[in-house]
């Protein structure tokens, strides 16, 4: 995403985020790993952070840039729309623009862990995508305050 970072957040913002960042990246290299990422109490056990660090990680060089840290923050908590499409992303794992059963499996697996056999979630699945697969163009026109209130 294009995001102008100088249009979205006040010079104060930005020296706040960039210190944060620095405190979060511990080697000083000036992106931050996964496994810096996992330092953060709370994240270490977030099932869905290496999720979010492949949509952060613009460039699939498996780091996070000040730049793609940035415009992560302001994808992940600008506008319900941008909300949404940052939870899409979270299931569409081949970015191809569609969520398919597989990747709902996949996602909702690594949400659950052993809470749930295979059977019930694949009757969960199939449940919620009754066709192939369902595109963020399907899911857009919902009422997007509506859903960001699950997100």
């Amino acid at each position: 995403m294009g995001t102008n970072i100088s249009s979205e957040l006040n010079a104060t913002e930005l020296k706040r985020l960039s210190k944060r960042f620095n405190k979060i990246d511990n080697d000083q290299s000036g992106s931050l790993t996964l496994a810096e990422l996992k330092r953060i109490p709370g994240l270490e056990e977030n099932p869905l952070l290496n999720r979010i660090f492949s949509i952060v990680d613009k460039d699939n060089n498996g780091e996070i840039d000040f730049q793609e840290f940035i415009q992560g923050l302001l994808e992940s908590s600008s506008s319900a729309e941008s909300k949404l499409k940052f939870a899409f992303q979270i299931y569409d794992i081949d970015n191809d623009g569609f969520i398919s059963k597989s990747e709902l499996y996949q996602v909702l697996k690594l949400m659950t862990g052993n809470s749930l056999i295979d059977i019930q979630l694949k009757h969960l699945v199939n449940r919620t995508i009754l066709y192939d697969m369902i595109s963020f163009k399907l899911v857009k026109p919902l009422n997007t305050d509506e859903c960001t209130s699950f997100i």
